[in-house]
């Protein structure tokens, strides 16, 4: 906005008016603002990732052989033992299988009996020359032609127990089953797919990724050492930030970046003996170092941003104002981590917005003169009448220089 000599004239008079003619407008009260100091503190260096739960085994239960579904053995969505029997099919065939392998068997082993005491006589007759080489080779061959009958009765004989076995489908694994996708009485075959599906639960996988900016911050890459995994603890956090009371620890670090995403997929295992925690659950995972170091800290509401970057209103023992670019970190409760401070500076938390660098003000450290959030609120705003004072001010000032 352009003034006239004229009209500025006029505001100057107006205003050194209304101040009782006083005070100058080039002698107005310095402004007053709340500071504090930046402080060091032991910080656990830590990050947060969305992760998902996996179980360490997840299992589909399928049939291996065809059968009528006979009787099921379990409460869809209850935990089951391992080797516990879920699904019966109908033993019928197979064991029948199994009767018509063992009297296979038993028909073998006497074919080679006799066949044994053929080439037991051949060999007695041989050198009497009671039979001939031809006649003698006759009956080596039958003994080891029965042989093989018998080995190859025997293998059905398994083949056919193992079928039968297979009638009663159990658990694997010990976990918590699906519902069951079969119904009593179902023609049940390999072809039919999952019958159910069985997880482990106890203890449970969290499956996230870190960006690869941050994998020397936790000391984690792909040849990561038991030493520096030990360094890193992981937290759980989840419903509505619930954080779960036990700890877990890094069991896998994928051993390349991912190209695609620009990230390295970890796993945290954690015991889940009381079962709330479920796979396919989403939940935030909490990378912390079990190490501290020194960080320096300001208020939140302290640092500002703008197309240059985070950065902080600061005042010299002079009381006069300046601008220091920062880089901000985690969050520290109602505090923000900051590089590029150093511990001590007063760092501005009211008045923001009516500094500038250069500004001489007049400071009220938060420990001596804490002003509440209304206050601070109210001071980070100018009024209409603020802003018509400093324009007369400025536009004085322009007048006098020229």
């Amino acid at each position: 906005m352009k003034y006239s000599k004229l009209s500025i004239g006029l505001m100057t008079g107006l205003l050194l008016a209304g101040c009782g003619g006083e005070q100058q407008a080039g002698q107005m009260p310095l402004l007053t603002v709340s500071a504090v100091e930046a402080v060091s503190v032991p910080y656990n260096y830590q990050k947060t990732y969305s992760g998902r739960l996996e179980a360490l085994e997840d299992v589909t239960i399928s049939a291996q052989v065809s059968g009528y579904l006979k009787s099921r053995h379990f409460v869809e969505g209850d935990f089951v033992e391992q080797g516990q029997l879920l699904f019966q099919l109908d033993p019928a065939i197979y064991e029948t299988q199994v009767a018509s392998a063992k009297a296979a068997l038993a028909q073998a082993n006497s074919a080679l009996k006799l066949a044994k005491v053929n080439w037991n006589r051949a060999q007695e007759l041989l050198p009497r020359g009671s039979i001939s080489r031809s006649e003698y080779d006759k009956f080596s061959a039958e003994r080891s032609q029965a042989e093989s009958q018998v080995a190859a009765a025997r293998a059905s004989l398994q083949a056919a127990e193992l079928n039968l076995e297979y009638t009663q489908i159990r658990a694997p694994i010990a976990g918590r089953i699906s519902r069951s996708t079969v119904s009593i009485g179902d023609l049940i075959a390999p072809s039919t797919g999952a019958l159910a599906t069985l997880v482990s639960t106890n203890p449970i996988n969290a499956q996230f990724a870190i960006s690869e900016r941050e994998i020397y911050q936790f000391a984690l890459s792909a040849d990561a050492t038991d030493a520096e995994a030990d360094s890193v603890v992981a937290y759980l956090s989840i419903g509505e930030g619930h954080r779960y009371p036990t700890g877990g620890e890094i069991t896998y670090v994928a051993n390349r970046i991912n190209r695609a995403t620009g990230t390295l997929e970890m796993r945290a295992q954690f015991d889940n003996a009381d079962g709330l925690l479920l796979p396919g659950q989403y939940a935030d995972v909490t990378l912390q170092r079990t190490d501290t170091t020194d960080v320096v800290v300001v208020p939140r509401r302290a640092v500002q941003t703008d197309i240059g970057g985070a950065f902080v209103m600061t005042v010299s023992d002079d009381n006069v104002v300046d601008r220091n670019p920062v880089t901000m970190g985690s969050d520290v409760g109602q505090t923000v981590i900051v590089k590029g401070l150093e511990e001590g500076t007063k760092v501005l938390t009211s008045g923001l917005q009516r500094v500038r660098p250069g500004l001489e003000v007049k400071v009220q450290l938060a420990q001596e003169a804490a002003p509440s959030a209304d206050k601070a609120a109210s001071e980070a705003v100018q009024t209409p009448a603020e802003n018509a004072a400093t324009e007369i001010a400025q536009a004085t000032e322009n007048a006098e220089e020229k």
